[in-house]
C-alpha cells in the first residue's frame, strides 16, 4: 500500500507539496479539483502519487485499489513524467517503481501491477470510447489543460458524462496557467481551485529582431533566412549552460540543427527534441547534459544547444538550460471550410506561449532569453493560445462523439464549443466517407474507422486501399501522411521513396503499424464494396489516360499500377474532395471540393493534368499552395470521384445577355459543357439586378433623357410613375417586357429601353407629361432646342442651351409645368462655349450682358451684339447673313 507520507517524501522541497491537505479534502468530499501552479512547482511529479495514495486508502476489504491515470498532451511528456517519478520512488519490497507506467501510441509499459499510468490524451480518449465505464480507474488527472488540445477538451467533456454514472470517479485538472472559471463551468461550481506557488528564478529578456531583409515566414512555412538567423543567434550568444532554441516545425528543427552542426566546434553537442524523435534520443536530451557533474569543466559556450518544437514549451523540464532563443513562431492547426483542407500552418505564437518558452530558462537557476523579434511583434501577438477546437479539422472528433452517442453541442460540456460551420462541415465530410448515414448516425463502417488510430480519411484509405493496391503500398502512403513526411516540391511518392532509403525511424514504425491494421480490417464489410469492385474491374484502364483503352482488366492490375499512380489512388480515396485538375499554365488546379490551389512551377508534378492532393497550405492572397500530392490519370480521377459526378445546369448573365450551359462536373471541376435552352430567366435577371440594379441595361442618351424627365416630373405630378431601379423592377409593365426580351437570348446592347419606359405610361399620363414637361422649347430665334431635366429638384431647374443671340427679344424666363417652374438658360458664345447660366433673365440683361458684350464683340465681330438685347431680333445668323436677307 502506497501512503500519503511516502508521496510527501518524494520531493519535499517542491512547492506543490503545500496543497496536499487541500487536495485530499477536495477529492474525499467532492471528488474533483482544479490545480494551478507555476512552472517548477512539481505538480506533475507530486499530485499523481498523492492520488495514488488516496486510491489505496479508499480500497475496501482487500479489494484491489483503483488505478490512477494521468493524461499528458504528448508522448514525450508521458514518457518523461513516468521515468522521472520512477527515479524518485524508493526501492522497496513492493517495487513501487514497477507500478508506474506510461502508455503511448505503439508503446506501453503497463502490467497487471500498474497503479499509476501516464498516457497521452488521444490514447486515453480511444480507450474511453471502447470502455465508457473505464472500469478499474479511480482517478483521472488531466495535465496541461491550458494547452487546450482538442483531445483534452473532448476527454474532459466525456469524463463529466461518465461521472454522472460513476460518481466515485475522481477528476483533477492541472496547469501552470489556467482559466479556473472556464473549467469550473465544465466540472461544476463546487470544484475547489488549489494554487501552489512556483519556483522561477530571475530572468533577463532581450529582443533581437532579424534584419529587415529577413522574412520570418514564407509561403511554405519558416523561411530559410530566418532559420539561419536563429542558428546565428544560438552560436553568437552563448552562456554557461545549455541553450534551448524554439522552432515551429520538425523540418525547421532539423534544418537549424544541421546548420549548427556544420558551424559548431562541438557538433556532438547539437541536439534536437521533437515528438517524432526516437525515445532513446529523447531520453538523451532529457538526461543531465550540461547540468551533470561535468558542467563545471565546460566553459561558457561549450554547453549543449537543443533545437526543439513546442514539445519543450511545457510539461517538460530540459535539464541544464540557462538560455532560451524563441523564434516567436508556432505550428498550429489550420482549417479551411472551403475545400475541406486542413493541416498545420506556421504563425506567430501567443504571448502566453512566449512566456512559457521564456520560463524554460529560469527553471533551475537565473536565465536569459532572446526573443528573435521586436517588441512591436510581441505586442501584436494574441494574448492566449487559441483552443484547437476553434481552428482544427473536426472530422475525427465528430466521428468519436457519434460513436459515443452524443454530437449535440448544447448537451456536451465542452470548455469551448466549436464553430457551427466547422461542425456541420465535419458532419458532411463523414457522410461522404460513409461513416455517417443520412440521419447522421454512425454506420458500421464508421465504427471500424473509429477503431483505427488515424484521421477518418486516412482510415478509410487504409481499409479500401489495401484491397486495391495492396497492404504495403497503402501503409506506405498512410504512414507518410501520419508521420508528416515532407517533400520540397510536393511530390508525395518521392517523399516516400526518400523516407524508405534514409531509414526514417518514425515513418518505418508507422508503416509497420498500418500494415498490421490493414491486414486486420481489409476483410471487413465497408459499405463501399461497389466502389471497390468498380475500381478493381477497371484496373487496367485506370492506368491509362486514354478513356477508350481496351487494356484487359482484372483486380490484380491495380496492384501493378505505377508507384506514383498507386499513391495517387490511395490519396484520392482519403481526399476525393481534393482531386485537382490543371486549369492554367501557372500550375493552378481546380479542386473537386471547392476553390483552387497552386503547384510550384519547378515541381516534378508540374506536368500532371490530374492530382490527388493530400495537403494544401493556406496562403494569404492568391491561390493556396499544394504541399503534398500524387498524380492521377483522368480515368482514375473520375473513378475516385464518381460520387461527385453530376450534371449541372448553369445560367448566368454574361456580356449583356443570358447564357445557359449544361455541364458535366466532377464536384466543382468542369469536365465538359454545351449550350442549353434558357430556363428560369427571371432567376438569372433577379440575381443580376441584385448585383448591379438596372445597370446591366444599355441606357442610350434618349432613354437616359426620358428617365431623367420622368424622375423630375414625378416630383410635381402625382400621376407620373416613379422610375427608380426598384420602382421599375416592381412595375410589371416594365419588368415583364424586360424578362420576355432576355428570355429569348437577346443582348442588352439592342434592348429598346426607351420603348419600355414609355410603356409604363398610359395615354392620359403621356399627354400630361407632354403638356407639363415637354421635351423641347421653341427659342425666340425660331429653333427648337431640347430641355435637359435634372435627376431631382435639388440639382436645379431644367435647362435649355443655345447661343446667346438666340435669346434676343426674350423678356422673361420661359416656363413649364403650367408656369410653375422657370427654365434655366445656358447661354453660349458663337463658338459654342458656355458664357452664363441664367435663372434671372431681367438681371442678366441689365447687369451682366453689358459686360459680356464688351468682352465678346471684339472677339466675335461677325456676330450681332446689340446694346438692347430685349429689343433685338433673335438669330443664329452672322451679321453678313443678316444683311444678305
Amino acid at each position: 500500500m502506497f501512503t500519503l507520507s511516502q508521496a510527501g517524501a518524494l520531493a519535499p522541497e517542491l512547492p506543490a507539496k503545500s496543497i496536499f491537505p487541500e487536495l485530499q479534502d477536495a477529492l474525499e468530499t467532492v471528488g474533483k479539483a482544479i490545480v494551478t501552479a507555476e512552472p517548477g512547482s512539481g505538480k506533475t511529479t507530486l499530485v499523481p502519487p498523492v492520488c495514488w495514495a488516496l486510491e489505496d486508502a479508499r480500497a475496501k476489504n482487500n479489494s484491489p485499489a483503483a488505478e490512477v491515470l494521468v493524461t499528458e498532451p504528448r508522448r514525450i511528456a508521458a514518457r518523461a513524467a513516468a521515468s522521472y517519478l520512477q527515479t524518485l520512488l524508493p526501492k522497496s519490497e513492493d517495487n513501487l517503481a514497477a507500478k508506474v507506467a506510461f502508455s503511448v501510441r505503439g508503446e506501453s509499459t503497463r502490467g497487471h501491477n500498474t497503479r499509476l499510468d501516464f498516457v497521452t490524451a488521444g490514447l486515453f480518449l480511444r480507450r474511453l470510447l471502447a470502455d465508457p465505464e473505464i472500469s478499474g480507474i479511480g482517478t483521472v488527472i488531466i495535465d496541461e489543460v491550458h494547452e487546450r488540445s482538442l483531445d483534452t477538451d473532448v476527454l474532459l467533456a466525456l469524463l463529466c458524462e461518465v461521472r454522472q454514472l460513476r460518481p466515485e470517479l475522481r477528476i483533477v485538472v492541472m496547469s501552470a496557467t489556467i482559466n479556473s472559471d472556464l473549467f469550473r463551468q465544465v466540472l461544476g461550481e463546487d470544484t475547489p481551485v488549489l494554487e501552489a506557488e512556483g519556483k522561477l528564478f530571475p530572468l533577463q529578456e532581450v529582443f533581437a529582431p532579424p534584419p529587415a531583409r529577413v522574412r520570418r515566414i514564407s509561403e511554405r512555412g519558416t523561411s530559410w533566412e530566418f532559420r539561419d538567423y536563429l542558428a546565428d543567434l544560438a552560436l553568437k550568444h552563448r552562456i554557461q549552460g545549455d541553450t534551448l532554441v524554439f522552432a515551429p516545425a520538425i523540418a525547421d528543427v532539423e534544418a537549424i540543427a544541421a546548420t549548427l552542426r556544420s558551424r559548431a566546434s562541438h557538433p556532438e553537442r547539437i541536439l534536437t527534441l521533437h515528438g517524432q524523435l526516437p525515445p532513446r534520443e529523447q531520453a538523451k536530451v532529457l538526461s543531465q547534459g550540461a547540468s551533470s557533474a561535468s558542467e563545471e569543466a565546460l566553459k561558457p559556450g561549450e554547453g549543449r544547444i537543443i533545437v526543439a518544437t513546442s514539445v519543450a514549451e511545457s510539461a517538460l523540464t530540459v535539464p541544464g538550460v540557462r538560455q532560451v532563443i524563441d523564434s516567436g513562431l508556432s505550428r498550429v492547426p489550420s482549417r479551411r471550410l472551403r475545400g475541406n483542407a486542413g493541416g498545420l500552418s506556421t504563425l506567430s505564437c501567443s504571448r502566453a506561449a512566449a512566456t512559457q518558452r521564456a520560463g524554460r530558462a529560469a527553471r533551475l537557476g537565473p536565465g536569459y532569453v532572446i526573443h528573435a523579434y521586436d517588441q512591436q511583434t510581441y505586442a501584436r501577438m494574441e494574448p492566449d493560445t487559441q483552443p484547437e477546437i476553434m481552428c482544427s479539422d473536426l472530422t475525427e472528433t465528430y466521428l468519436q462523439l457519434a460513436d459515443w452517442g452524443q454530437t449535440d453541442l448544447e448537451v456536451l460540456a465542452l470548455p469551448t464549443s466549436p464553430p457551427p460551420a466547422a461542425w456541420q462541415q465535419a458532419e458532411k465530410d463523414l457522410q461522404a466517407l460513409g461513416a455517417l448515414d443520412a440521419d447522421s448516425r454512425i454506420t458500421a463502417f464508421g465504427r471500424q474507422l473509429v477503431q483505427i488510430p488515424a484521421h477518418p480519411r486516412l482510415a478509410r484509405a487504409l481499409i479500401l486501399g489495401a484491397r486495391l493496391v495492396g497492404e504495403r503500398r497503402t501503409a506506405q502512403v498512410v504512414a507518410a501522411l501520419q508521420a508528416d513526411v515532407r517533400s520540397p516540391d510536393g511530390d508525395l511518392w518521392a517523399a516516400i521513396r526518400r523516407a524508405e532509403r534514409q531509414g526514417d525511424k518514425t515513418y518505418r514504425s508507422e508503416r509497420s503499424r498500418f500494415e498490421k491494421l490493414a491486414r486486420r480490417y481489409q476483410g471487413m464489410a465497408t459499405g463501399s464494396e461497389g466502389f471497390v469492385s468498380s475500381l478493381s474491374a477497371r484496373g487496367g484502364q485506370l492506368g491509362q489516360d486514354n478513356a477508350n483503352s481496351q487494356t484487359p482488366s482484372s483486380p490484380a492490375n491495380l496492384e501493378k499500377l505505377a508507384g506514383d499512380l498507386s499513391v495517387g489512388l490511395v490519396v484520392g480515396m482519403a481526399f476525393s474532395d481534393q482531386i485537382g485538375r490543371l486549369t492554367s499554365k501557372d500550375g493552378v488546379y481546380q479542386l473537386s471540393g471547392s476553390g483552387a490551389a497552386r503547384l510550384d512551377n519547378d515541381s516534378s508534378l508540374s506536368t500532371s493534368k490530374w492530382l490527388a492532393i493530400a495537403e494544401i497550405g493556406v496562403c494569404k492572397g492568391g491561390n493556396d499552395l499544394i504541399r503534398l500530392a500524387a498524380p492521377l490519370t483522368e480515368e482514375l480521377a473520375l473513378e475516385l470521384g464518381s460520387h461527385l459526378k453530376q450534371e449541372k445546369y448553369l445560367a448566368e448573365f454574361r456580356d449583356g445577355k443570358i447564357v445557359a450551359w449544361q455541364q458535366q462536373c466532377l464536384g466543382e471541376i468542369l469536365l465538359q459543357r454545351q449550350k442549353a435552352k434558357i430556363r428560369e430567366p427571371e432567376r438569372v435577371l433577379e440575381a443580376e439586378y441584385q448585383r448591379v440594379g438596372l445597370g446591366f441595361l444599355s441606357w442610350n442618351s434618349k432613354a437616359a433623357r426620358l428617365r431623367a424627365r420622368l424622375r423630375w416630373a414625378a416630383q410635381y405630378l402625382p400621376d407620373i410613375p416613379a422610375v427608380s431601379d426598384q420602382d421599375l423592377h416592381d412595375n410589371p409593365r416594365f419588368w415583364q417586357v424586360l424578362l420576355s426580351y432576355f428570355a429569348d437570348g437577346k443582348n442588352a446592347a439592342n434592348a429598346p429601353v426607351t420603348t419600355w419606359l414609355e410603356g409604363v405610361l398610359d395615354y392620359d399620363t403621356r399627354r400630361t407629361l407632354e403638356q407639363e414637361a415637354p421635351t423641347e422649347f421653341l427659342l425666340p430665334s425660331g429653333r427648337c432646342t431640347a430641355i435637359s431635366y435634372p435627376d431631382d429638384i435639388t440639382s436645379g431647374p431644367p435647362r435649355v442651351q443655345a447661343k446667346l443671340q438666340e435669346f434676343f427679344g426674350l423678356q422673361a424666363a420661359p416656363k413649364i409645368l403650367g408656369g410653375q417652374v422657370d427654365l434655366a438658360m445656358e447661354m453660349l458664345s458663337p463658338a459654342g462655349r458656355p458664357l452664363a447660366l441664367v435663372t434671372d433673365l431681367e438681371h442678366f440683361w441689365e447687369e451682366v450682358y453689358p459686360q459680356v458684350r464688351a468682352e465678346m464683340r471684339g472677339r466675335y465681330r461677325k456676330h450681332p451684339w446689340p446694346e438692347d438685347p430685349r429689343a433685338a431680333l433673335a438669330t443664329a445668323a452672322t451679321n453678313r447673313q443678316l444683311r444678305s436677307r
